[in-house]
Order: structure tokens, then C-alpha cells, then sequence
């Protein structure tokens, strides 16, 4: 198996990987997620991109400053054509 460039063995014989496959259809989660049910619930994970400094102030500050460059460019290539 090749990533990046570089080569890795793999963990699972084909026949394991198509066994925990056919597992995994069989126990199908996903049917099954419904993720937050109660308003307290869907607060707690409406947050969850927060938990990591991703939406911060400087970061949401930075990211405002970046769009309008990015707005600004466009114009700019937008009038050369």
C-alpha cells in the first residue's frame, strides 16, 4: 500500500478486511446515530468546533482579513480578463 510516496504494510489480510466489512454492514451504526436529542445536548455540540482555538477571536480576525484579500484579488483578476 503506497501514502504520500512512501511504502506501508498493511495491517489486514484482504479476507479480515472483507470479514470486518461484512460486519460492519450487517451491524450498520449508522442507521442507528441520531447524535443530540435534548436541547442541552444539541448546545454542547454545537460548540464542538470551538473545542480546539479553530474559532477564536484572532483566528476569525485573521480569517476576516484573508477573505477581503482574497475578494480583492479576485477583482483584480477579474478586470485583467
Amino acid at each position: 500500500m503506497r501514502y504520500n510516496g512512501k511504502q506501508y504494510k498493511q495491517s489486514w489480510a484482504k479476507e479480515r478486511r472483507e470479514k470486518q466489512t461484512q460486519i460492519c454492514k450487517a451491524n450498520a451504526p449508522w442507521n442507528n446515530a441520531s447524535g443530540p436529542t435534548t436541547i442541552n445536548g444539541k448546545n454542547i455540540a454545537s460548540k464542538n468546533a470551538r473545542k480546539h482555538g479553530g474559532y477564536d477571536a484572532c483566528n476569525l480576525a485573521f480569517s476576516a482579513i484573508l477573505y477581503r484579500h482574497y475578494l480583492s484579488l479576485k477583482k483584480i483578476m477579474d478586470r485583467a480578463r
